[in-house]
């Protein structure tokens, strides 16, 4: 599924693996890996073997306890195996960076977008302004941990009749959905004229510790 995301962008990889690095490409300043996670136990060693080898020691990788903590998390809790990294070197030269599409499936019928995994920085705060573009019209919580984040750490610019359940929508058309983003976005939807846009923002700035779970949305049935 992540072999999709970089043929979007132009990269293509015959390079086959059931564990480990199955895609390794450059894009720009950008050093995208993803990684398939077979242990837990073995994943920072493994990564931090990998970076030392691609860079011929001239990086040394460090992965602080905090995204230890929160890598074991998706890994045993959530059950996810892949994990994409990306490392911008530091050389001291004004740089353009390219914006990075990532494509990737999620659990049948689920709006998905990753919080937890913002406290691999270990402790700050933060403010997410979230679109969400869909064919469905009608959309409810995946369970009430996403209720408690959705409904609880953010508002939705476009108001329900019922702000509890915070569903509000906007009709969006296709010469619109192009005119936010033209080129891969559009067609994702195939010819389907009638989408639906629902804005989500964070209630001003937010501690990345309060996000216990990850923004999960699914069609309603």
């Amino acid at each position: 599924m992540f072999k999709e995301a970089f043929a979007t962008a132009g990269i293509t990889s015959d390079k086959q693996s059931d564990l480990g690095a199955i895609l390794d490409v450059k894009i720009g300043a950008h050093h995208i890996f993803v990684w398939k996670v077979d242990s837990y136990e073995k994943f920072a060693d493994q990564i931090q073997a990998y970076v030392n080898a691609k860079y011929k020691g001239k990086a040394i990788p460090v992965i602080p306890k905090e995204t230890r903590r929160v890598i074991e998390t998706y890994v045993k809790d959530k059950k996810y195996q892949y994990f994409a990294f990306d490392l911008v070197a530091e050389t001291g030269k004004t740089v353009s960076k390219q914006t990075i599409l990532y494509h990737f499936e999620t659990p049948k019928r689920e709006l998905y977008y990753p919080l937890v995994i913002s406290q691999s920085g270990g402790t700050g705060v933060t403010a997410i302004d979230l679109l969400i573009v869909s064919n469905h019209e009608v959309l409810t919580f995946a369970d009430e941990s996403a209720k408690a984040i959705v409904a609880g750490k953010f508002e939705n610019r476009f108001k329900s009749d019922d702000p509890s359940k915070n569903f509000g929508r906007a009709r969006l058309t296709r010469g619109q959905l192009a005119r936010i983003d033209e080129t891969a976005v559009p067609k994702l939807f195939g010819a389907q004229e009638q989408l639906y846009a629902r804005w989500y923002r964070t209630k001003g700035s937010t501690n990345i510790r309060d996000f216990k779970d990850d923004f999960r949305l699914i069609v309603k049935n």
